[in-house]
């Protein structure tokens, strides 16, 4: 199970596009061939980023790195990396979240955590709260942060108040999101994953489905949410609740994540990016060679990679990449 590899390390969407895309606009063509040259271009290198958790607004990308634990962004054009947040001690940045003017993170260890805030153009980082526990998944909206903390749902106020526990979380969870004016999550318990949802301004957590396998992150794209589990990529109707699988059954992709972009569904796993159309039709193999992909992202014009491994791994790809969309 994804939750397993998850537990032993640290620990945005872009466009809902139409349909599948144009077989014509095809990198490898099918799901076993590489396309050559392959179209992975690096926008970090290697050396400045081991990414671990990516997210991206209009103009930069921003991630939490597994080298140095800190937080960097960078031009989606390329150029330097910036440092916007330097670990110290033993606590380090596992995941974060965007708004229009902040990035938001976990800041601690196995235990306590603080949630902070920075500027996105740099500047000093701003406490928003303590919480007890360590923090598995982080999301926000307009008004709160959103935390998954051992076992509860936590809304916290950005700009100060008390916290609200919205669920408990007695299992295990990595996914978590805001759609439609409310906050959406996985849950593990046992083999048996659930979706769950509530409406942060009050109400009671409802079971969406039983029927899902996520087990990672959840991405709101359109009216759908996508995850993967470690060899399965889905999206979910969340009016329905209903589960397609998009392609499922080669363990060795390893997923770690998924965007939507033109019409597909896009994953990173083992050393590999792939894309599917989000009718489920048209799978193929977009790159290989990728260094321990863990996280991607999207816009209309690319995607970008985020890989986790660091120098000693002889790969030619970097710390991020970028794949433009046909």
């Amino acid at each position: 199970m994804r939750w397993m590899l998850l537990a032993g390390v640290l620990g945005c969407s872009g466009d809902g596009g139409g349909g599948a895309g144009d077989d014509d606009d095809d990198f490898g063509g099918d799901p076993t061939t590489c396309p050559d040259p392959d179209p992975a271009v690096d926008v970090v290198s290697v050396e400045e980023g081991q990414v671990y958790d990516l997210a991206a607004d209009a103009t930069h990308l921003y991630w939490a790195d597994g080298e140095d634990y800190g937080l960097h962004r960078v031009a989606k054009s390329g150029g330097g990396a910036e440092e916007l947040f330097a670990a110290r001690g033993v606590a380090v940045v596992g995941q974060l979240a965007l708004d229009d003017g902040y990035v938001y993170f976990p800041y601690g260890s196995f235990g306590p955590t603080e949630i902070l805030r920075v500027p996105k153009g740099g500047g000093a980082e701003e406490r928003v709260a303590d919480v007890d526990q360590t923090v598995s998944a982080i999301a926000v909206d307009d008004v709160a942060v959103y935390v998954i903390t051992g076992t509860d749902l936590v809304s916290i106020p950005k700009e100060g108040g008390p916290k609200t526990t919205l669920a408990s979380v007695p299992g295990v969870s990595f996914g978590l999101t805001v759609a439609d004016g409310l906050v959406w999550w996985t849950e593990f318990a046992g083999y048996d994953v659930t979706l769950y949802k509530v409406d942060p301004k009050g109400g009671t957590a409802e079971a969406v489905t039983s029927e899902t396998d996520c087990q990672g992150q959840l991405r709101a794209s359109g009216a759908d949410l996508y995850c993967v589990s470690s060899d399965r990529a889905e999206r979910i109707d969340r009016s329905s609740g209903a589960v397609t699988v998009l392609f499922q059954g080669v363990a060795a992709y390893d997923l770690w994540d998924i965007t939507v972009t033109g019409g597909y569904a896009w994953t990173v796993g083992a050393d590999e990016v792939r894309r599917v159309g989000i009718d489920g039709t048209g799978e193929e193999l977009v790159s290989c060679g990728q260094n321990f992909p863990h996280d991607i992202v999207s816009d209309s014009a690319a995607v970008f990679v985020g890989n986790s491994g660091g120098p000693s791994v002889a790969e030619t790809s970097g710390g991020i990449v970028r794949i433009d969309v046909p």
